[in-house]
């Protein structure tokens, strides 16, 4: 039997309040991205059941409890099922602290799945750093970066700065650079969604949200949606999964390399 060489991505579902859920279902509703990759979702089943209600795609669920039981084909959602969120305590558009634990746990079981070499890379779906908090799980909001640069330039890496925002941004969007590093997460995603990002005034909806997160110098692949949990549609089916969709694309490139 011939090896799929397709590679296994785990896909976690995020804030079960947000939009993070549906815009999974939506991106795995897609067969070209079944032609790239095995995607298994990390979540509730139950309350995916009620996403792909709301949302009106045509998906059926495959309920596993390891990567390797996963079928992995269009039209069947495999979804690693964790029982941490009653589905009739779910509140769309809200904080809560049950939800943010969900959330939590389905980031800690994709990242011990990858580590545990069960799976090829991670793709995760939009947190609240709220609920999260409220949860009782503290993270710093932002990673500071030190003597870097010097450091980088005695490894023989080819590297220049510090450099002005009005001046390094300018000259990344023009080719200039392979990548530029930021302070903190919020600097990086002023020119990331000013590039990658379209708001159509007449609809009133976003045309375009192609921006994706990805983490490096971790020993597993991670990719991530560049929006938060968009309370303010969660639940109501109109949800762009552009960002998901790429962010799939890219964990499954990276992790074939």
């Amino acid at each position: 039997m011939a090896t799929d060489s397709r590679p296994v991505l785990g896909i976690s579902a995020g804030d079960p309040g947000g939009i993070g859920p549906e815009i999974a279902v939506k991106a795995l509703n897609r067969a070209d991205i079944y032609d790239i990759c095995r995607p298994l979702v990390v979540a509730d089943a139950r309350f995916m059941e009620d996403v792909i209600r709301f949302t009106n795609v045509p998906l059926s669920l495959n309920r596993i409890t390891r990567p390797q039981d996963g079928l992995f084909i269009h039209g069947t959602m495999d979804i690693l099922h964790m029982a941490n969120m009653d589905p009739d305590r779910l509140n769309y558009k809200q904080v809560v602290p049950e939800q943010g634990q969900a959330s939590f746990e389905y980031v800690v079981k994709i990242i011990e799945l990858a580590l545990n070499k069960e799976i090829d890379g991670t793709v995760t779906g939009p947190i609240n750093k709220a609920a999260i908090n409220a949860a009782g799980h503290h993270f710093a909001g932002h990673t500071e970066i030190f003597p870097a640069i010097e450091h980088a330039k005695e490894s023989g890496k080819n590297v220049e700065g510090p450099i002005p925002a009005d001046t390094v941004f300018p000259k990344m969007k023009g080719g200039m650079y392979d990548a530029v590093v930021v302070m903190y997460h919020d600097q990086g995603h002023i020119p990331m969604k000013l590039l990658g990002f379209e708001y159509d005034e007449q609809t009133g909806q976003w045309d375009a949200m192609s921006g994706v997160n990805v983490t490096l110098g971790l020993p597993i692949v991670r990719t991530s949606v560049d929006h938060g949990t968009a309370f303010g549609k969660a639940g109501e089916g109109r949800a762009n999964p552009q960002s998901m969709i790429e962010a799939i694309r890219l964990a499954a490139l990276l992790s074939k390399k």
